[in-house]
């Protein structure tokens, strides 16, 4: 039933969903993005904070290169924002994919193939390219700063360069969701079946505790020997591609289980505002804590027993799998929380979902410029990565408002 000639797949999709792909908006799934915006902004505000952070490079050239992740180092340090980063770094990102995925299936079922990827390159691909071409150069220019080296703008510009390679700071996410929705629609499109095969075989454990073991199983099956084989630092880098190799596989999954909860309707899946999973989160809130506080003690333990050189093969095998249950754990609370208590409309989180999209396009920039005005500052670290994190609220959200009075610009984000 698939129209192979006119590429018109909006029918066959539903009459495999049997769902009405009109409602595109889930309250409780709208402000858990918005949270999830806010905490990105955090995380990237405190980093210059971590007892962990590398020493300033002397260059931007230096090997290895945790610029990119670190641009501007503090001498102020504390153990708190470690703790915060180290939850946030378990889920966030699988959680951002799998939230990504429950509305594709609809979309694409009320647009077609051919609109929906033209949708997705310009919601995500022109705003991806745009930014692309000008934060990463304007946001790592105070790590330039903070090296010392002399030349100006002009050696910065020499060592950009000289890199063989743009870097892509926060924003090799839209880059990846680009592909992965592409990918994932052009499949569906060929096979809508299979769509309706992996929301039947989702639906089939109808309780959270089972489709959890599952996941868990699943997907630590696709990241342990990732992680094994390349470790969990490694990027890939091709042309606007940049992925963190051990974690590609992991988010795909997780992107194809959000897109499996959407094919049935969200209000008819474990996502329901009245299921079980929204039911049960005090339950799910607790349980996620345990493998969190496992897992950040074995990061502790690594970094204060195997620091200098590779830990035992066991050992990354471990912590690989304490990542799979904590990560996975941790993006099933979020759900239930959020499903439980995010029932009434609020003002400013309506305006932060609205904004939210552009706020992570642009607070890179504000984060990075902040921290490096703040380094001859001799006041606590706490204070300072406090007031990173509100200015670059602030700034990020003001910026987006004001890009998006701007009629091209507000169509894109």
């Amino acid at each position: 039933m698939v129209a192979i000639k006119s590429w018109t797949v909006s029918d066959p999709i539903k009459a495999e969903s049997g769902i009405t792909p009109s409602a595109s908006h889930n309250l409780a799934i709208d402000y858990l993005r918005g949270f999830l915006t806010l905490m990105v902004l955090a995380f990237h505000s405190f980093l210059a904070y971590l007892p962990v952070a590398p020493s300033p490079p002397a260059s931007l050239l230096a090997i290895p290169r945790w610029w990119g992740a670190f641009p501007v180092v503090d001498s102020g340090r504390w153990f708190g924002f470690l703790v915060f980063v180290a939850f946030f770094e378990l889920f966030a990102m699988p959680l951002m994919f799998l939230l990504s995925g429950l509305f594709l299936w609809p979309s694409l079922a009320r647009k077609g193939l051919p609109r929906f990827l033209r949708d997705r390159f310009f919601r995500l691909g022109v705003p991806f390219f745009i930014a692309f071409a000008i934060i990463p150069l304007c946001a790592y220019y105070p790590t330039f700063l903070q090296t010392g080296s002399p030349g100006g703008f002009h050696e910065y510009w020499r060592q950009w360069l000289a890199l063989g390679y743009w870097p892509t700071a926060h924003l090799w996410f839209l880059s990846l969701l680009l592909a992965f929705d592409c990918l994932v629609a052009v499949t569906l499109a060929v096979l809508p079946a299979a769509g309706s095969w992996l929301g039947d075989v989702i639906a089939s454990l109808c309780r959270p505790s089972r489709l959890f073991a599952a996941v868990v199983l699943i997907a630590g099956a696709i990241y342990l020997p990732m992680a094994l084989r390349f470790g969990v630092s490694a990027w890939w880098t091709f042309g606007p591609l940049n992925v963190q190799i051990s974690r590609v596989f992991l988010y795909l999954f997780v992107f194809l289980l959000g897109v499996g909860w959407g094919t049935r309707g969200l209000e008819r899946s474990h996502l329901s505002r009245s299921g079980p999973l929204a039911k049960k989160w005090l339950g799910w809130a607790i349980f996620a804590v345990i493998p969190f506080l496992f897992t950040l003690a074995l990061a502790l333990l690594t970094i204060n027993t195997h620091s200098g050189f590779d830990p035992p093969r066991v050992w990354n095998a471990i912590q690989a799998m304490a990542y799979v249950i904590s990560c996975m754990a941790l993006c099933f609370a979020s759900l239930a929380l959020f499903l439980r208590f995010a029932q009434r409309r609020l003002p400013v989180f309506d305006s932060l979902c609205e904004n939210a999209y552009g706020m992570y396009l642009v607070h890179y920039l504000f984060v990075t410029w902040l921290q490096f005005s703040l380094l001859q500052w001799a006041i606590s670290p706490v204070v300072k990565g406090m007031f990173v994190f509100l200015c670059t609220v602030a700034l990020s959200w003001i910026a987006t408002i004001t890009l998006r009075c701007i009629p091209v610009a507000g169509r894109w984000i």
